[in-house]
């Protein structure tokens, strides 16, 4: 598959291929497309939506010129991402919630697929961080508003993964 990754400003991150689209949104920004189900992110300590039931994440294909919501549990403000060799997207940090956690999307062939979220997964804090993709497929983040550092993700066994 031929996967093509770009960041739109600070609103949304896509992950492109021939037949699909994937976009995700900020926290307080809506998409205005409800989850599906009447499901509901119910979260007493987010700073601006605390019941949440719209998606700041869909996938959008275009054989059919259809839009699937998909869940996105923390905020992505300011979060850094790269594709993976396998055709995922991966997203590092972002705002409140988000901001030492990975997300990863890897896409299928039917509407299973979604986001998955890996708390506290990051060491640091990253807000404005940037991922550069290494040749054995992990990712280097580097830095973040006031981090002065890098790790790798995901993180090798036994290694040290902050420097």
């Amino acid at each position: 598959m031929n996967v093509h990754f770009e960041e739109q400003s600070q609103t949304f991150d896509s992950i492109q291929s021939l037949d699909h689209c994937l976009k995700i949104s900020l926290r307080f920004w809506t998409l205005h497309i409800s989850l599906p189900n009447n499901q509901c992110r119910n979260d007493p300590n987010d700073l601006t939506l605390k019941v949440d039931c719209t998606a700041h994440s869909v996938e959008y294909d275009v054989a059919s010129n259809s839009i699937r919501p998909l869940n996105v549990l923390t905020d992505v403000w300011c979060s850094s991402g790269s594709a993976m060799p396998d055709g995922s997207l991966m997203q590092t940090g972002g705002f409140n919630d988000g901001d030492r956690n990975v997300r990863v999307y890897k896409p299928c062939s039917d509407d299973s697929c979604d986001w998955q979220e890996f708390d506290v997964a990051l060491r640091q804090k990253r807000w404005y961080a940037t991922n550069h993709i290494l040749p054995d497929g992990r990712q280097i983040i580097v830095g973040g508003r006031g981090q002065f550092s890098y790790e790798f993700y995901p993180k090798k066994a036994g290694a040290e993964s902050i420097i």
